[in-house]
């Protein structure tokens, strides 16, 4: 309680007021607090009082309700107020005191006797758990309150609660419990924090028993608010202390605060411990050149904390030595185990007197106490450690046993193991390693052969006979073939591509992609290796947009030309306008590859896909010519089977990623084999199957093509956008410098300036592209101004469709001039194989009759000559795509049935005149009609290639067919196996080509 006045001329006497004393009316509704008085001796002529209560003791009472009331005639000594006048005064209520947690009251008096704090519930008072309705009444007023209904005293009483509940204080324990030995001293400690918002001084203080032997190193610190401090204490028992259990409490005091910590200290005397020691070997019989493994196990029944030393050893009896030993130094609590391991020498002496022991020493309040442990333990080589000496070196026994027993095993499992790895491999080929790309200089590393680590090259001068990649979406067409266009532009060499979905820009950035970079590893690539390509992106927006080829043959650049803003039935046009212009060039002829010329999506020009066919007529013609100047064509497809003839004639390289396409599969089960259309099927992403005739003898071997350094992604539209943007400026300033220069104006700085723009566009540096065309610009506008001259407005040069016609027609003259040349070519290739036929024929006829049939043998022999010719002959044929019958000057497959038919009845006399009909005459018809068939799939051969280009393999397949059938008729082959082998022949032929 608090009293203030104005003025007083003499002493203060005040005393506490009986609280059981007061009467104040209606009693029923008041609860008395707190009260004070005072004598009557002193002149004032004013003041205040102010009194305050604890929410700790009053947490129940309304602070809404609470008034200072005044006796003005108390007696201080009987604690009586005359008449029980109690009067209430006008009582001003402060805010909170959160950090005493109490509530302040004051009230202006005039006088001084008595007052009392009492909580007064007025009668229709409504608790905070009921809701309270107030009508309005006339009269100002005011009030105030909150918003959803709750009294602002009360919300004040929530919040001081809520103070009331929360410790301005945090431990890291919540008790302390410790074991001490009498005489024995320990240290401890633990943290305080400060959970309060202001700054807090703790004292320190014990109460119990623990007062005796506790003590702290600070008994008064400062804590700043959200920080913490550690608290140190001491246990010291004395060693005239009597053992048992001592408990007591710290005490953690603030000016309005106290934190009590439970304390428990077990004072024991000191004695030996009942420790238990067990030393475990793993084995009792030690092994020279071994290692010996001993777990020691450390039992403390009384739980005292230990400072202990383990001693562990391996004692010689005989000699009274030490083999060997370890020590080890910890606290032990309640239980202990450790292992110990030993290494034992190979010389170590064979005998039975050794020990292995372990003691363990601690101290007790200054006291040393120890426990032991011990087991007999024998060294000795068994059977199988023994050793001989064979052949100057000595061998265990063991080592000969095992050594038999592997090699018996490692025999019998070889070939199972063998078959299983056979079984396993999802790639099943022959591969040479000796007839595969040797690395060199100009030698590109792809990637590697499949299910191996070792590496695989193409040769980049291989690249010229060009390329093509086939496969399914997602199968890794595109990384295939992106991974040579980085080798090659590595190797300084040019790439230009054309790109109907601009994936090929992401050349332009650095990969990114975190599983391809983890994918390096692989391949023995360091991630450094990442890397962008220097090149340019340009938008194609019409098909028939001339571009300078030559001008983008630049060593170590890629330009990729976007032709995803054409429409698709303008491809063939652009394809076709490409390749005219590459024609029209004047390009140098050269013997290496100078430059890549990349068809990404070219399926799409198959007539299957909706394209005309015209642009594979400037592909094929690209095919034959474009070699001599040093450029590689490098097509990239979803299909391959549906490529005409003299396309795949030409090209010299196929890779077949992963495909679903049936015509594909079938092509490669007809060429290659099961095997391969399963490896095809099963290939992960990113393997393919290559096919050179240079390497591997020419049989196709599957390659795991390595990640690409570039990004992985396209670039995005706003960023085609900015080349295509800068591109257009760039060439707009070009051709207005040509212009200046026509006029005799110097523009070597303008060039300097506009190169430098132009390098950092290729980088992708599009701020200083910007900063070097804003430079450039005005300059070059202010030179035309100079000089007088109107600003000429660039505008695309467009190739005239007439010429690209013109174009198309000439690469069709072309392929009629190419075929009939192969055919002829191929004529003289079938007399030479008739003549060769012959010689051979005449050859094994000689050496399998007998002298006595010689000459029907020589007779058979011209005749059976003469039907290997005329097969070789309709074979051959078979092989040219034919475009003029009229012009084949070939017999008619009538003419030819009416000249083997005559051919066999001539022979059939002749056997008749030497008495060997009836040893044929039962095989005669079966060969006859097996010669038809010939006849008749020869003609379906030639239907088929007026279609789909030249058929070697189906050629080759009935060739030998052929001449099995020529063999049958001297006994030399089974007419059956023939027959089936013919028939599987044609099924397979119009399985493939319905």
């Amino acid at each position: 309680v608090n009293v203030t006045f104005n003025n007083f001329s003499d002493v203060l006497d005040m005393g506490s007021v009986d609280l059981n004393k007061v009467g104040i009316t209606p009693s029923a509704s008041i609860k008395k607090i707190d009260g004070v008085a005072g004598i009557k001796r002193f002149n004032a002529t004013g003041g205040n009082v102010t009194m305050s209560y604890s929410i700790n003791e009053y947490g129940s009472v309304i602070p809404g309700n609470v008034y200072i009331y005044k006796c003005e005639d108390f007696d201080i000594k009987t604690s009586i107020c005359d008449n029980n006048d109690w009067t209430q005064l006008s009582t001003t209520r402060s805010s909170f005191d959160a950090i005493n947690e109490k509530y302040h009251f004051t009230a202006s008096s005039s006088g001084f006797s008595a007052y009392v704090l009492a909580e007064y519930t007025p009668s229709g008072y409504v608790s905070d758990s009921e809701e309270t309705t107030t009508s309005g009444g006339g009269g100002g007023g005011g009030g105030g309150g909150f918003k959803d209904g709750i009294g602002e005293e009360l919300f004040n009483e929530t919040i001081a609660k809520y103070f009331s509940k929360k410790e301005p204080v945090s431990l890291d324990i919540t008790e302390i419990t410790r074991d001490i030995f009498v005489g024995e001293n320990v240290r401890g400690g633990f943290k305080i924090g400060n959970d309060h918002n202001e700054t807090l001084t703790y004292k320190v203080l014990t109460s119990g028993d623990i007062s005796t032997f506790m003590s702290f190193e600070d008994t008064s610190f400062t804590i700043e608010p959200s920080e913490k401090a550690d608290l140190v204490y001491n246990v010291v028992v004395p060693e005239t202390a009597k053992p048992g259990t001592f408990t007591g409490d710290i005490l953690l005091r603030t000016d309005n605060f106290e934190k009590k910590i439970p304390v428990s200290l077990r004072i024991d005397e000191v004695k030996e411990q009942k420790l238990t020691l067990e030393v475990v070997p793993q084995s009792r019989i030690l092994i020279p050149g071994r290692s010996l493994f001993i777990d020691v196990n450390l039992y403390n029944p009384a739980g005292h904390d230990l400072n202990m030393t383990l001693l562990v050893e391996l004692y010689d009896a005989l000699t009274q030595s030490v083999v060997y030993n370890v020590t080890e130094n910890f606290i032990l609590d309640d239980y202990y185990t450790e292992g110990v391991e030993f290494e034992l020498s190979k010389d170590l002496r064979v005998d039975k007197n050794y020990v292995l022991r372990a003691v363990a020493e601690y101290n007790v309040a200054h006291q040393k106490f120890d426990v032991r442990s011990f087991v007999n333990v024998e060294v000795q080589y068994p059977f199988v450690l023994r050793e001989f000496e064979i052949f100057g070196y000595n061998v265990r026994v063991w080592k000969m046993l095992l050594g038999m027993l592997l090699t018996t095993v490692l025999v019998l499992c070889g070939f199972v193991f063998h078959s299983y790895l056979e079984k396993k491999k999802r790639y099943h080929t022959t591969v040479e390693s000796s007839q595969l790309e040797r690395p060199g200089e100009n030698s590109l590393f792809v990637g590697n052969l499949a299910e191996s680590h070792m590496r695989t090259f193409v040769g980049m001068d291989k690249l010229t006979t060009h390329t093509i990649i086939a496969g399914s979406t997602g199968g890794g067409k595109s990384i295939s073939a992106q991974v040579i266009a980085e080798e090659v532009l590595e190797k300084g060499r040019g790439v230009i591509v054309f790109d109907p979905t601009a994936q090929w820009s992401g050349f332009l950035r650095k990969l990114e992609d975190e599983a391809l970079l983890r994918a390096y590893s692989n391949f023995d690539i360091s991630k450094s290796r990442a890397r962008s390509f220097k090149g340019n992106v340009h938008v194609i927006k019409d098909a028939r947009q001339k571009i300078d080829i030559v001008k983008y043959m630049k060593p170590g650049e890629i330009h990729v030309f976007a032709t995803n803003q054409l429409d698709p039935s303008d491809m063939d046009m652009f394809v076709a306008s490409t390749v005219s212009q590459i024609f029209h060039a004047n390009l140098e002829e050269a013997r290496t590859l100078k430059t890549l010329v990349v068809y990404d999506e070219v399926h799409r020009l198959l007539p299957k896909f909706g394209g005309s066919g015209e642009g594979f007529l400037q592909i094929e013609r690209a095919c034959r010519e474009f070699r001599k100047w040093g450029v590689g064509i490098m097509l990239i497809s979803q299909v391959l089977s549906d490529f005409v003839g003299q396309i795949k004639a030409n090209i010299n390289t196929e890779i077949q990623v992963r495909t679903k396409d049936e015509g594909d599969l079938e092509r490669i089960k007809m060429k290659y084999g099961d095997d391969f259309v399963r490896g095809i099927i099963k290939a992960d992403i990113g393997t393919g199957l290559m096919a050179n005739a240079a390497y591997n003898r020419g049989r196709p071997y599957f390659v795991t093509f390595r990640p690409i350094y570039h990004s992985v992604s396209r670039l995005d539209d706003d960023e085609l956008e900015k080349y295509s943007v800068y591109n257009e400026r760039v060439e707009d300033l070009e051709f207005q410098m040509n212009y200046l220069e026509k006029n005799g104006i110097d523009i070597f700085d303008y060039k300097l300036e506009l190169n430098l723009a132009l390098k950092k566009l290729m980088v992708g540096g599009f701020n200083m592209v910007k900063i070097y065309l804003e430079g450039l610009e005005p300059r070059i506008k202010q030179a035309f101004e100079k000089n007088n001259l109107e600003i000429p407005k660039r505008e695309v040069e467009l190739i005239d469709e007439k010429l690209i016609q013109k174009s198309i027609d000439a690469a069709k003259k072309a392929r009629e001039k190419h075929l009939k040349e192969e055919k002829n070519k191929k004529d003289k290739d079938k007399d030479d194989d008739s003549e060769e036929a012959v010689e051979k024929e005449e050859e094994n006829t000689d050496n399998d009759e007998n002298n006595s049939i010689k000459d029907e043998s020589e007779e058979n022999s011209t005749t059976s000559d003469d039907n290997v010719t005329e097969v070789k002959e309709d074979n051959n044929s078979i092989k040219e795509p034919l475009e003029d019958d009229s012009d084949n000057g070939e017999k008619s497959p009538r003419i030819k049935n009416e000249e083997i038919n005559n051919k066999e009845s001539s022979k059939e006399i002749k056997e008749e005149k030497t008495g060997s009909k009836n040893s044929k005459s039962g095989s005669d018809d079966v060969i006859k009609k097996l010669k038809n068939t010939v006849i008749e799939v020869s003609e379906l051969l030639d239907k088929i290639e007026k279609t789909n280009g030249s058929m070697r393999l189906e050629r080759s397949r009935l060739k030998v067919i052929s001449k099995d059938i020529n063999l049958c008729e001297h006994g030399l082959g089974d007419v059956n196996k023939i027959s089936q082998k013919l028939n599987k022949f044609l099924e397979d032929v119009q399985s493939e080509y319905r």
